[in-house]
């Protein structure tokens, strides 16, 4: 099973990131935007593991979380981003790389490392994806994009989440959550 680590959003925040992938899609000629049920922020991608694998997994989300003391955190919007592509851009929201979500990732990273999963080791940017292969007008869609007041999302659990297919969509589906 394909799985990751993540952080869910609440509808509050759902709700303003969809206004930013509708002006995405506003400016885009072409793309394949993330459905609403799929936004989420990853910590950790695991890639396929196995059903054994899943109490190790399970064991490290709750060695991480311990540190936490059921505070949790908050994650705030930096704004929007891209990666460029040939066949078109990944286009991004970006989160503020606060302490506790760089602490709460590299606790992840290292209890799922010392367990002998294959963690990937370049540094780590918080972002959820909007679409992929986006041919858009950059500057269209950023344009007023500071102006959309996001709440603040609190951070409470991390959740282990499989990505499979379902008559042809993509579909993510919480496995195990763990609460900070």
């Amino acid at each position: 099973m394909r799985t990751f680590i993540a952080i869910r959003f609440d509808e509050a925040i759902k709700e303003k990131i969809t206004e930013v992938q509708d002006k995405l899609r506003d400016a885009a000629e072409k793309g394949h935007f993330t459905d609403r049920d799929n936004l989420h922020l990853t910590l950790i991608f695991l890639g396929e593991v196995s059903p054994n694998d899943i109490m190790d997994i399970n064991e490290a989300m709750k060695n991480a979380a311990a540190d936490f003391e059921g505070s949790g955190f908050t994650l705030k919007v930096s704004g929007p981003g891209r990666f460029k592509k040939k066949g078109g851009d990944i286009c991004w929201l970006g989160f503020e790389n606060s302490s506790p979500l760089m602490e709460i990732y590299t606790l992840l990273s290292d209890e799922l490392y010392e367990m002998g999963f294959d963690i990937e080791d370049r540094p780590y940017t918080p972002h959820l994806t909007l679409g992929r292969q986006i041919r858009a007008d950059w500057q269209d869609f950023t344009y007023g994009i500071n102006d959309i007041k996001f709440p603040v999302q609190t951070v409470k659990s991390i959740s282990l989440m499989e990505s499979s297919r379902v008559n042809g969509k993509l579909v993510y589906s919480e496995l195990i959550k763990v609460m900070l």
